[in-house]
């Protein structure tokens, strides 16, 4: 699964109630990590939900993201680019890591 969808139902998650209910690559035949989902069950909150996933800074935010069916939402990222970003974010001998700098993904849509 793409990091970047990873960290995004982590964010979602940490605020909202929902399920899986899908998994793309969104290039049928490709052998690329799960770069769409599709989630449902989030309910009145799901404007919040969708707002802030709209907010995220690069590379966290996604190509798409929209409203599917009562109390859904899809969400899917483009192919990444640089590919590094599929590695570990701070590895030991990264210059983000040797240079302080943090990973930041915001729970805040007002940021």
């Amino acid at each position: 699964m793409d990091t970047r969808l990873l960290a995004t139902l982590a964010v979602l998650a940490s605020r909202y109630s929902f399920q899986v209910t899908a998994l793309s690559d969104a290039a049928p035949g490709a052998l690329v990590l799960f770069r769409e989902v599709v989630i449902a069950g989030i309910g009145p909150g799901r404007s919040g939900a969708l707002a802030m996933v709209r907010a995220q800074e690069p590379p966290y935010v996604p190509a798409h993201a929209v409203p599917v069916g009562p109390t859904g939402l899809n969400i899917e990222f483009a192919l990444p680019s640089p590919l590094g970003l599929l590695s570990p974010v701070l590895g030991a001998g990264s210059p983000s890591a040797s240079s302080g700098r943090a990973l930041s993904l915001s729970s805040n849509p007002d940021k």
